[in-house]
Order: structure tokens, then sequence, then C-alpha cells
């Protein structure tokens, strides 16, 4: 590490890898570092889908970042589904604890109050929602029996019992969700193209998938707080996504950033009428480090009274589904560096280790007057903490 590089340090699989990455400001991205892809002829013919294919691939083995234009999913979905995020975060603390995580299952749905993230304590608070067949597109509702929701399901009853009494929340936040979902599931036909597969290769894996809803909320910045990057309590800290891809609507107050090859921070600024696509840690294990998951962070960059909300939304495969590195992606150069696993593994991996994350942001708390205390308080709250299973 120099005076002109930060040390980061992420987790993938059982192992932390450190980065050295630009202590510089941000940058604006090029054209090249995040390629705009249009998704006119997603359903076009071979040869259409197949120029489509070749972009995504450049995308993801470079900077592994992409915005996508003639995505499919309409304005006026996107613009009710943003209108719903702002309207629960503007509720009193009281109507907001009513969702709170701490009362699903598996503690990563509802509400996640400011200060309580894993990557990174901030103001940034979250409103997420979880997959259920009952809400796929793919099925028929009324010919789902009970066994297959109750085996599928990661839905949490208490996340829409306690938002209905914001008028159609539930409804406009689920038409978001689906056409995400829909889109998601027309994007894996193209990966596999790119990677030299059978189009139909991830069918039997996204049937019932890992696909999580996420309202984020930024909170207005004090003019001049946010000058290339402040450490301290104002958004999302560096963290690569551990899912296949992400699939993100952002608003034009801007703050996503992201690390390019050469280790610099640039700005993903907002483009009307896209979403952006990132490559998440699972795809990047499949396909043998090919394709790059980049590391990235996020806080409002808008100043004033403006505050920031992002829509992303998390595509993983079915829990039980065990994925081994894609035939395509092995060679004499590159043999096979990591075995078979289930998405389910890699979502356990993950529950474990922010539990951990929870018991060691306690012991912050409770001996923050001790040095052991202090320190830990200090490596949680650092904006260049951040978390990967």
């Amino acid at each position: 590490m120099t005076a002109e590089t930060i040390q980061l340090k992420l987790r993938f699989g059982d192992e932390w890898f450190s980065y050295s990455v630009s202590s510089k400001p941000p940058r604006n991205c090029t054209n090249l570092e995040v390629p705009l892809v249009d998704l006119a002829n997603l359903e076009g013919s071979a040869a259409q889908r197949k120029v489509i294919a070749d972009a995504l691939q450049q995308a993801a083995e470079t900077s592994g970042f992409f915005y996508i234009k003639n995505h499919g999913i309409p304005p006026d979905v996107i613009q009710e589904a943003q209108i719903q995020a702002k309207r629960f975060f503007s509720q009193p603390v009281d109507m907001k604890m009513l969702a709170l995580q701490d009362a699903s299952k598996g503690h990563r749905a509802g509400w996640r109050a400011p200060n309580t993230s894993h990557v990174c304590p901030s103001e940034k608070s979250v409103f997420r929602w979880r997959y259920s067949p009952e809400h796929d597109p793919l099925y028929d509702h009324d010919q789902l029996d009970p066994q297959t929701i109750s085996q599928h399901s990661e839905d949490e009853p208490h996340v829409w019992a306690a938002t209905a009494h914001l008028k159609n929340f539930k409804v406009d936040s689920l038409a978001y969700w689906r056409s995400c979902l829909n889109l998601a599931r027309k994007l894996l036909p193209l990966f596999a193209i790119s990677l030299s597969l059978p189009e139909t290769y991830f069918d039997s894996m996204a049937t019932f998938p890992e696909a999580d809803g996420l309202y984020n909320f930024y909170p207005a910045t004090k003019a001049g707080a946010l000058s290339g990057f402040a450490p301290d309590t104002e958004g999302l800290g560096s963290h690569t996504d551990f899912q296949c891809f992400t699939i993100l609507w952002q608003d034009q107050n801007g703050g996503l950033q992201a690390v390019t090859p050469e280790n610099e921070w640039i700005w993903v600024t907002p483009v009307e009428g896209t979403l952006v696509v990132n490559i998440g840690d699972f795809f990047r294990r499949l396909t043998n480090d090919r394709y790059k998951s980049a590391i990235h962070r996020a806080y409002n960059q808008g100043l004033g009274d403006a505050d920031r909300i992002s829509m992303p939304f998390f595509f993983g495969f079915n829990s039980d589904a065990e994925c081994a590195v894609f035939p395509s992606c092995i060679d004499d150069l590159h043999p096979e560096k990591y075995k078979p696993i289930t998405y389910g593994q890699v979502i356990s991996t993950f529950v474990l280790y922010t539990k951990e994350y929870d018991v060691l942001l306690t012991a912050a708390h409770a001996y923050s007057g001790g040095s052991y205390g202090l320190a830990v308080a200090q490596q949680l709250q650092s904006r260049h903490f951040a978390w990967y299973m």
C-alpha cells in the first residue's frame, strides 16, 4: 500500500483477499469501461442475439459492469416502484419498525435500519423482499400446490402485513420485481451463448431462483461532504455482490462507483432510460474467473435536500442447484479452480458470516472503551471494510 492506494479486504469463498485500489477521487467512466448494451433484439434472430451475447461477454470479461437499454421494463412500472420506495422511507420510524428484518426467519427480509448494514454501518437503510413461487410470473398460481410453495418460498409474511396500509405497495413492488425476474431469465440464454454453452443451459437452475428485490434509501448529504469519497456514514461501503448478477435502477442523483481493471474508481453515472447490470461473485466462480465481479460502493452524490433511491434486483440460481465451473471455461491453460457447490451453500456461508459480523459489531459497542473494541469499531466502521463469502 502506498499514499496513492488504499488496501481493501474482501472475502471470496472461504478466503480473504486484499486489493490495492487507487485513493484518487473517482472519474467519469468511459464507454469502454461501462458499455451500453442494446437489448432491442433480445428475442430476435440467432444472429441478432449473438451480437448482444458478444457485447455481454466483452463487458463481463473486462469491467463486469454495463448499462442496458430497451430492456423491456415499462417506465411506469419503474416510476410506481420508486414512488412506493419513497412512501415507505418517509414514514415515521415506528411504522417502519413493523417491517424490521429482525422479525424475519432468515433476517434478510424487511426493513434494515440505518447503521446496521453488514457492508458498512451508515445512514443508508434498506427494504428487502424475497422470492416466492406465488409471485413468480413463470407459474399459474392457481395450479401451485401448497408443498411447492412451502418448499421454495422465501417470502416473509410480515413484510407485506407491515406495509398493507400503503396503498398498492405490494402490487407495485411486485410488478417491478416480476419485470426484473422476467428480464433476468431472458438474459440467461445470452450469457450461455457468450460462454459457448447451449442456450437452455441455465433453465433448470432458475426454476425457483434466489431473487431479491430491494429499495435502498440514501438520505440527503451536506454540501461539500462528499467530494470524491467521504469515510463517514453516508452510504454503502466497498463490496462485491455474491449472486450471479444484479439489475439496478438508480435515480438521477448518482452515487454508484466501481473499480476498473486498473484499480481506479469510476462513477457509474445514471443514464436516463437504462438499467445497470453488474456481475456477481457466483458467476465469477462458475466461469473460472473469466467473468469479473467488480468492487463497487455507493452513496448519495446529490447535495442539499435530495434523497437518493436505488432499486437493485439480485439474481441467483435455485438453492439446491449444484453448480460446477462451466466446461467451456476449462482447458489446459485454465484448469478448474473451484469445486462444485450449491447456491444454497453460498447463502449458508453468507448467513454464517453476517452472524459473525453481528457478534463483532456488538463487541465493538460493548467494549468501545478498550483497545480491542476500538480496533473492531474502527474496522467495522471503516468505509473500506467489505464482505463476501
